[in-house]
């Protein structure tokens, strides 16, 4: 791995240096350019590395070893700062899937008629913002027109979620599950 600079400067040569680079990131509010910059070490990122927004101001500060982030702190438009270890997570279901399952077994209501030896499951989309809240319940994979409703009632019947995170940051995301019809 070798890197130069603008002016042809070798910053990284044979996988250690400095290293550069710019990507877009779903911030809070928006998609904004980023400009990260830091150390890296037999070609992985290693020690402290800055990211700054497009108009200088600080993004985050992270530290890594070996190429592994060990902690990090984001700061939003608004100087609010966010502790992380985890890039990224994923929205979830307060006390996790196993209460998730728990809570659609309490709330479907599967549709009379159905054979009571037969598991069905309907696979939901919800959209999760970033305070949480759900909404936008669409059935990417459904099984009928009855379990289908009923997977979305139940879908809109959610409560509020742990938002998913972006180096820190509470972020919009999508959240998709079965909702299973099994009477056993």
């Amino acid at each position: 791995m070798s890197f130069w600079d603008t002016s042809g400067a070798e910053l990284t040569a044979k996988g250690d240096g400095r290293y550069y680079y710019t990507e877009m990131e779903n911030t809070r509010r928006s998609f904004k350019k980023i400009i990260f910059s830091g150390p890296v070490h037999q070609g992985m990122f290693d020690s402290v590395w800055h990211a700054y927004y497009a108009n200088g101001k600080v993004y985050t500060d992270e530290l890594y070893k070996d190429g592994k982030l060990v902690n990090g702190k984001s700061y939003d438009d608004d100087g609010k700062t966010y502790n992380y270890d985890s890039l990224e997570t994923q929205a979830a279901f307060p006390g996790g899937l196993e209460e998730l399952n728990r809570f659609i077994k309490l709330n479907v209501v599967p549709p009379q008629g159905m054979n009571s030896d037969i598991l069905k499951s309907v696979v939901v989309r919800v959209f999760v913002g970033e305070n949480g809240f759900v909404g936008n319940a669409t059935v990417i994979q459904g099984v009928n027109a009855v379990m289908d409703g009923e997977a979305v009632r139940v879908a809109k019947a959610l409560p509020r979620f742990i938002p998913a995170t972006h180096r820190g940051q509470p972020v919009d995301a999508f959240f998709t599950f079965p909702v299973s019809f099994n009477l056993l």
